[in-house]
């Protein structure tokens, strides 16, 4: 009865919701289920950067992330939507990755950076995620994950009884779909080495650095899910857009010139870039946590996981089904302009009356602090919650401490108690000296093996095959004199 009354309308109304959303694009031909106009893609992107940014944290080198917009600039002008705001930041991270919101925003990690050759295979990265924005791949997958919501609500209006199904299915199939395919993959390779071609560049440099992605991939899996399940094999990618350079690319001997490669000047850029893990940005040993650049320590309970981010530190005594958890956060001045632990804390009763907050100290170890408990209402009339928390000043910055436990668990409150009561400046002068590893630029001397280098030097960070693997050289291969070694060197009392 109730199909017979509603289908039919719920079904127009769905139809009148897309049709207007089928788009072509100028760029690939394709027609496309677009719900999202130009400028609100531009505005979503605008929107997701802070995040990006706070969460991975920009790499402090101006001269080197003004190089790589540079490079971005020119691989933007030719492609075929120039007129977008784009932006092209490194993030501070070690692993290989490289990713692109809609309306323009570009990120690329230090870590792929250690891992190209030359400008062109840069540019061949930053032309690929070029074409992931102008395909529209982040708006066409966040219009199906809309679509398939709307088809949901329309099916529900048609049969109530699919409402709890729909409620169990919504995010799943969100998340399915917020994944980009095969088909767009294949697309921005398709793109980019049309890019790169049209900015100059040698069409080789992407295929190039998928080899190299390749690899890494059979070799030492470290890559980021971006570059790995939610793409193609890299393998066979890299054969593809091979024959598409190949295509593009001018014969030898052209009076046209030949294309920008640009190794030379490009590893010269690497050096000092950081290798691995910044140990400044935070570090483990043992089971205390040490800060340099914020100059503080935390212990946590022993044998708990800790995960290290530019936005948050977070402890649990099981990842996966945690039954005690600690999260510690720098907060910045809220709009009220609270600064101190006190002011904070009152700013947030006031914002959150049903909140209740119960103060049990105002220092720790030495520094102005609210300690104590929050206790908010039970979920349906159960027991109320309670976290403990600490919001502590400490070098101008204000941090907040929450702890949570499982209350069939209690030793985990007295843990979580002793570890947000250990938080305290760190004095240790090896801590705060500490350096990271760094990548070093050096010629190689004629005749001279990786492996004869590896077993001269006492100062390498990595072993013999991962030097190997980064300059693309088998470690008993004869090396050209003057040609370009890019070697990890270790900083001053590594953490490791």
């Amino acid at each position: 009865m109730a199909w017979r009354r509603y289908g039919p309308v719920a079904g127009v109304a769905l139809l009148l919701a897309v049709l207007p959303a089928c788009v072509t694009n100028p760029a690939t031909g394709r027609h496309q289920l677009i719900l999202f106009s130009s400028r609100q893609e531009v505005a979503l992107g605008r929107q997701a950067d802070p995040e990006i940014r706070a969460e991975y944290g920009v790499y402090p080198d101006p001269a080197l992330g003004g190089f790589v917009a540079e490079v971005g600039a020119r691989i933007a002008s030719a492609s075929d939507r120039p007129d977008l705001p784009y932006s092209f930041t490194i993030l501070d991270s070690p692993v290989v990755n490289a990713f692109a919101l809609p309306g323009g925003p570009v990120y690329v990690t230090r870590g792929l950076l250690a891992h190209a050759r030359d400008e062109a295979e840069l540019a061949g990265v930053l032309a690929h995620e070029v074409g992931h924005v102008v395909g529209r791949h982040g708006a066409e997958q966040m219009s199906r994950a809309r679509l398939a919501g709307l088809g949901l609500e329309a099916l529900t209006l048609a049969r109530p009884g699919l409402s709890r199904a729909a409620g169990l299915l919504g995010a799943g199939a969100r998340l399915l779909l917020l994944k980009f395919g095969r088909d767009a993959e294949r697309e921005a390779d398709a793109l980019g080495v049309r890019y790169l071609a049209a900015a100059g560049y040698d069409p080789f440099g992407l295929p190039r650095f998928l080899g190299v992605l390749d690899r890494l991939e059979q070799e030492r899996g470290r890559l980021l899910p971006a570059w790995l399940s939610t793409h193609p094999d890299p393998g066979e990618r890299a054969a593809v857009t091979r024959r598409a350079a190949a295509r593009l690319a001018p014969p030898e001997g052209s009076s046209a010139g030949q294309p920008v490669r640009r190794e030379e000047g490009y590893l010269r850029r690497l050096s000092g870039l950081v290798w691995g893990e910044d140990p400044r940005q935070g570090f483990v040993r043992g089971s205390t946590f040490h800060h340099p650049a914020l100059r503080f320590r935390i212990d946590f309970p022993p044998g708990w996981s800790v995960q290290n981010s530019a936005r948050l530190v977070a402890a649990a005594d099981d990842p996966r089904a945690p039954r005690g958890q600690i999260v510690l956060t720098q907060v910045a001045p809220d709009a009220e302009g609270a600064s101190s632990p006190e002011a904070r804390v009152a700013a947030l009763a006031r914002r959150n009356p049903e909140l209740r907050f119960e103060r049990e100290g105002d220092r720790v170890n030495g520094l102005p602090a609210w300690a104590g408990r929050i206790v908010a209402p039970g979920r349906d009339g159960g027991p109320p919650v309670t976290a403990l928390a600490l919001w502590v000043l400490h070098g101008g910055r204000l941090y907040r401490i929450l702890g949570r436990w499982d209350p069939a668990a209690p030793a985990r409150e007295r843990a979580i108690a002793a570890s947000l009561a250990s938080f305290r400046p760190e004095t240790d002068p090896d801590v705060l000296g500490i350096e990271p590893a760094v990548l070093s630029v050096e010629p190689a001397r004629e005749g001279q093996t990786i492996a004869a280098l590896c077993a001269a030097r006492r100062d390498l960070a990595e072993d013999c095959e991962t030097i190997a693997r980064l300059n693309r050289r088998a470690p008993g291969a004869t090396l050209a004199g003057g040609e370009l070694l890019v070697l990890p060197v270790r900083g001053r009392a590594s953490a490791r």
